[in-house]
């Protein structure tokens, strides 16, 4: 009863927001420059849903390496995936592949010229695994396990925002037919 009484039964957020939408013309600020992605990542992003208005920070020009693209896909032909762990889906053989990939990188990157703080544990630190479904994160945690990779985080969509990596690995699970490898 006293939350209502002093409209403390919505949150500030929405209280906020009701008094913005009351404005005739509400000041609007884009934010137009992007400081995180390589250029080649953001480019769709920002032709779909910013009007090609978004413009890179020069320092994200710096950030790439002629070692590595900054967009792979990489189609895993298997059988359907899985409902299980909790109803959510999951993928088995794609969760040994994205393992194996990240094994076979984090060898790759160990032995190019690093420093020598570059050890596999610093290495490992610096890599994500994305997967939209607990199930897959699940199978995912536990094909790691077996390469004895425990520092590569492996996260939710939700878990991973805000966060940088050097490298991110997306786990989707489920394929469209006729798809294959492509490189950007």
């Amino acid at each position: 009863e006293a939350s209502k009484s002093y409209n403390l039964s919505q949150s500030l957020y929405f209280r906020l927001n009701k008094i913005f939408e009351r404005q005739p013309n509400p000041p609007v600020i884009m934010l137009n420059t992007q400081y995180r992605m390589n250029p080649e990542i953001v480019s769709y992003p920002n032709k779909e849903f910013y009007g090609g208005e978004l413009d890179n920070a020069k320092s994200v020009f710096s950030q790439s390496s002629d070692q590595f693209k900054p967009l792979f896909y990489y189609n895993i032909e298997t059988a359907a995936h899985s409902h299980d762990y909790a109803s959510s889906a999951y993928n088995p053989v794609e969760a040994e592949v994205v393992a194996k990939f990240c094994h076979r990188l984090i060898w790759l990157w160990g032995s190019m010229n690093l420093d020598d703080e570059d050890t596999t544990l610093l290495i490992e630190q610096r890599i994500g695994v994305i997967t939209p479904y607990k199930g897959q994160m699940h199978v995912l945690e536990q094909e790691f396990q077996k390469w004895d990779m425990s520092h590569v985080e492996i996260g939710s969509v939700d878990s991973f925002q805000g966060k940088e990596k050097d490298f991110i690995l997306i786990s989707c699970i489920n394929q469209t037919r006729g798809a294959g490898n492509s490189e950007i």
